[in-house]
C-alpha cells in the first residue's frame, strides 16, 4: 500500500519490519532513500541494518484512538 502512495504527507519511510529492518526487496533505490530519511530523523542502524525497536518504536499515548473496531468486507475488492 505504501509503495503506491503518492501523498507526500504520508511518512512512508517510518514503516519498517518487525525486526527493525527496512523491507525493500526489488524496490530499486527506495530502501536507500528510506534509510537516509530515517537517519535524518535520528534513527540509528546497527551493522546488520536494523534499528533498536525498544528505543525507536512509536507507541501511541492513546492506543484506543488507533484501534479498528469495525468489520471489513473484502468481497468487493478485486484481488489480482
Amino acid at each position: 500500500a505504501l509503495r503506491g502512495c503518492t501523498d507526500p504527507r504520508v511518512p512512508w519511510q517510518r514503516v519498517i519490519n518487525s525486526k527493525g529492518e527496512i523491507s525493500g526487496k526489488g524496490a530499486g533505490e527506495r530502501p536507500l532513500l528510506q534509510r537516509e530519511l530515517l537517519e535524518k530523523e535520528g534513527i540509528a542502524f546497527n551493522e546488520s541494518g536494523a534499528c533498536d525497536l525498544k528505543r525507536f518504536r512509536w507507541e501511541p499515548k492513546k492506543p484506543e484512538r488507533y484501534r479498528y473496531e469495525g468489520t471489513l468486507d473484502l468481497s468487493e475488492i478485486p484481488f489480482r
